[in-house]
């Protein structure tokens, strides 16, 4: 508020295009040859200076709006100084005027100064030399009167625009004195809003309000204020007189009002604001059960599906039937497994494929009757999460590999070992997985093309890899056997 005054006041005292630096001198005598002396005398001195003989000419050049300084002589043909000064009261104009009287008339000019005069000349011998210098010191007063009248305007404006801006807030606002918390002011929002008539909230505490629900965190806020320091973005809960509570985000700062040590407080209201906010953890809350509850039923049916197959298995006593219930019932349980996983974790975005790979090679060495002290199993992995998408197809694919190196890599209890690499690789616009399967058996037989042989399994890699991940897969056989599957880890309408 203060700066913006100082702004205005500034203004006058630097001189440009003031009223004060424009004002002229209205000279009120019947002598002639007196006005013209004065008007030359004056006129050295870099005023503008204008004559009257009369003092309806007074009160018509006063008139004008031009700001002017009077020199007027108390005894003018038509009207003395007294009537002169009456008339233009009672007009409304209020021009400064100094009175110049003949020897003796003291008693006048005092009067005058009653009356508002701001000095007075007597027409002595020093009348001439002494004149100009009054008019400086008059002018000069004129000045600092303007400085000061701006600076009072420029503060009036201010605080006119404070407090409308401080009433049209849609935020609440009080103003609060840090000894005893009574409101000193506060705007029409929270009038409105917190239901308390403007006398019943003014002059009495927030705590004798009800506004003070929980009194400990009011404690800390004037505290903190107390200590000259701001409190910033708190959320705090108050019950207006209704007796409904609402939340509001609140901020305050220490303030020097009408000699007091007090605190302005802003507050938004965001109960509303909680409300949606927890309606929609609340969604949230219930969407991860919901799919929780059908990662559970799926992985569920999948296992009653196995069951099926299991017991399906043993009605028959043909070897390569049962073989084949195995096989699929291997494939239907690492895609349950996917599901199991995601049931039981906290993000539902992906599963950890390192757990996932390690989970499914243990069923498989329960499911054959292998132990991994024979055939051991070796994982090099960084931290990879996969989303279902993704991790059902590579689990298939690593139980179709595991599987076959599990049966026929390692003959007549033969020790070895089977290992899983994976990790991601930025080489091309998008991240890919680089995923090598690889063991040190027998290796493929002699003239084997993985990609011609009709075996259910070997199909199944190579659609997998190249048909829904959308990557490429390769095989090199030796002393042991090793696939090499890559593939992009963003989709096509990422």
């Amino acid at each position: 508020m203060s700066s913006f005054g100082t702004e205005l006041g500034d203004i006058y005292m630097s001189g440009k295009g003031t009223v004060q630096d424009n004002i002229s001198v209205l000279v009120a005598d019947d002598d002639q040859s007196l006005l013209r002396l004065i008007s030359k005398v004056l006129g050295r001195q870099g005023y503008a200076v204008e004559t009257a003989s009369s003092g309806r000419e007074v009160v018509a050049l006063a008139a004008e709006g031009q700001r002017k300084l009077i020199l007027l002589d108390y005894t003018l043909p038509d009207m003395n100084g007294r009537q002169v000064v009456d008339e233009l009261y009672s007009r409304g104009i209020h021009q400064p005027f100094i009175v110049m009287t003949g020897h003796g008339d003291e008693r006048l000019a005092v009067e005058m100064m009653k009356l508002g005069a701001r000095d007075y000349v007597m027409k002595d011998v020093a009348f001439i030399d002494l004149l100009p210098s009054v008019v400086r010191q008059t002018m000069d007063q004129l000045k600092v009167e303007g400085r000061l009248e701006a600076t009072e305007e420029g503060l009036r404006q201010s605080e006119e625009k404070f407090a409308k801006a401080f009433m049209a807030s849609p935020d609440w606002i009080l103003i609060l004195d840090l000894k005893d918390g009574v409101i000193i002011e506060a705007n029409d929002t929270f009038i409105e809003a917190s239901g308390f008539g403007r006398g019943e909230a003014l002059g009495t505490s927030c705590r004798d309000l009800g506004l003070c629900v929980e009194p400990s965190a009011w404690k800390e806020m004037f505290n903190v204020l107390s200590s000259g320091l701001d409190f910033r973005n708190r959320e705090m809960p108050v019950q207006i007189k209704s007796g409904h509570r609402r939340m509001l985000l609140l901020s305050a700062e220490p303030l020097e009002f009408e000699g007091k040590q007090c605190a302005i407080c802003v507050a938004h209201d965001i109960t509303e604001r909680k409300k949606d906010h927890e309606s929609i953890i609340a969604s949230l809350r219930e969407k991860d059960l919901l799919l929780k509850e059908i990662h559970h039923r799926v992985k569920n049916n999948l296992q009653v599906i196995t069951s099926l197959l299991n017991l399906q298995s043993r009605n028959t006593t043909d070897t390569e039937v049962r073989e084949v219930f195995s096989d699929v019932g291997n494939r239907i349980k690492s895609m349950a497994l996917v599901h199991e996983m995601l049931y039981s974790a906290e993000d539902f975005s992906g599963v950890d494929f390192e757990a996932y790979v390690r989970a499914l090679l243990d069923s498989l060495y329960r499911n054959m009757g292998i132990s991994q002290k024979r055939i051991v199993p070796e994982f090099r992995m960084r931290e990879v999460r996969l989303g279902i998408d993704l991790a059902v197809p590579c689990g298939l694919i690593v139980n179709e590999l595991a599987s076959n190196s599990l049966k026929y890599a390692f003959p007549e209890e033969a020790k070895g070992n089977l290992s899983v690499t994976i990790e991601e690789r930025n080489e091309g616009v998008d991240d890919a997985l680089h995923m090598v399967f690889e063991d040190d058996g027998v290796g493929l037989p002699y003239g084997m093309d993985f990609r011609t042989t009709e075996t259910l399994g070997m199909k199944l890699v190579k659609l997998l890899a190249e048909r829904q991940l959308g990557g490429s897969v390769s095989c090199t056989s030796g002393k042991g056997t090793r696939f090499d599957i890559e593939f992009p880890l963003k989709g096509e309408d990422d």
